[in-house]
């Protein structure tokens, strides 16, 4: 059950409410639930290695109840609340190829990879039909509300892409020069099914360039 303290004058928490658990504990509730899925695998060949992994959730929670206002002299609560059931879908993909070689009598270590985020949301909620009625305390346990507002319709996908490379040079033993750089592109979509002038869509990309030097003047010390 939800527990709530309720609301005295002016916005003041009210004794008369701490502890009461709206609709009963088998009604009123705030559930989440999440299942998720995860792999993941290297493959060596040689100095060639090969990554791949693998992550999938799906979320979803449910309803609520609330007091929205105490009245004192009638030791009564204005109840208010929802039935929230969003899906909420997520999938992560991901592989990198690790390869170490020598050019010019100068090693290299190369990783290269891409990775795919996907996430889909099916938000709908229902208020509650408010009649501003207010119910006694005494009989919030057996409180059954009316779920009939629709508030929130809306779909909303994103997809990002990215792309990254990079190369660790050895100049020396002592010294390293990385040189880099990713590439991601977002893409997302939304769907106001109550609203649709609320739709609408965005993309864009970004390329980051990475570019570092790592000096070790011990063997167990990098700067």
């Amino acid at each position: 059950g939800t527990v709530s303290k309720g609301f005295g004058g002016n916005g003041v928490c009210s004794n008369a409410t701490r502890g009461i658990f709206f609709g009963g504990s088998g009604y009123t509730s705030i559930i989440s639930t999440l299942q998720m899925a995860t792999e993941g695998n290297t493959y060596e060949f040689g100095n060639l290695s090969y990554g791949v992994g693998y992550n999938a959730s799906t979320a979803n929670a449910t309803r609520a109840l609330s007091a929205g206002g105490y009245d004192p002299n009638t030791n009564s609560v204005d109840l208010d609340g929802y039935v929230d059931t969003t899906q909420r879908t997520s999938l992560t993909l991901s592989s990198s190829l690790n390869h170490e070689f020598e050019i010019a009598n100068t090693e290299h270590s190369l990783i290269a990879g891409a990775e795919y985020i996907g996430t889909d949301n099916d938000n709908d909620r229902n208020g509650e039909n408010d009649t501003g009625a207010l119910t006694p305390i005494a009989n919030i346990n057996t409180y059954s509300g009316v779920f009939s507002v629709l508030r929130d319709d809306t779909k909303a996908e994103l997809d990002v892409i990215s792309l990254f490379v990079q190369d660790t040079i050895s100049l020396s033993d002592s010294l390293d020069v990385i040189l880099g750089g990713r590439f991601d592109r977002f893409d997302l979509s939304v769907n106001n099914m109550m609203t649709p002038a609320g739709s609408g869509s965005q993309d864009d990309s970004h390329f980051s360039p990475r570019v570092g030097f790592v000096y070790k003047p011990q063997e167990s010390v990098s700067l």
